[in-house]
């Protein structure tokens, strides 16, 4: 969620949520706005951020226009948080930790350059696939393939 320009919330819930089994049904007992109460936690990383970037880019290319540039303009700051970080994302209770971000940059960058055809977009994915580790394999915390592919 990007609620506000300086606000980019990444994780909704921690810690507390895994202790063991609770009834859903109680969540909306406190009453007042919104559905199930929990905690939303922001952070700047770059991580989230490039596949936020990603995933805004490709929902973009497969919208009506009059949709399209408010899903780019979300990738564009999306992307450009994660670009300007340079760091990993870090949220409380320690879940989707990565030390590595480099190929979430790329493929945030790939997906943006599909949906604009902005060379630097393809600059960018070029310069960070060729940084990114690959691995063996694709999950939730490698999808350095993936920009490969894309590309």
């Amino acid at each position: 969620m990007h609620p506000a320009p300086d606000l980019f919330l990444v994780q909704v819930g921690d810690e507390r949520d895994h202790q063991g089994f609770r009834d859903p049904a109680g969540d909306d007992a406190l009453g007042g706005d919104g559905l199930g109460r929990r905690f939303a936690w922001p952070s700047p990383g770059s991580n989230t951020a490039g596949r936020a970037a990603a995933a805004l880019a490709i929902a973009a290319t497969a919208s009506p226009e009059a949709e399209r540039a408010a899903l780019i303009q979300a990738a564009r700051e999306w992307y450009a948080l994660g670009k300007t970080t340079a760091a990993p994302t870090k949220v409380r209770g320690g879940f989707y930790q990565s030390a590595d971000f480099v190929d979430d940059l790329a493929l945030g960058a790939v997906e943006l350059w599909r949906a604009t055809g902005e060379g630097a977009f393809l600059t960018d994915a070029t310069t960070f696939v060729g940084q990114a580790i690959m691995d063996g394999g694709q999950d939730s915390f490698s999808v350095g393939p993936l920009a490969a592919a894309e590309l």
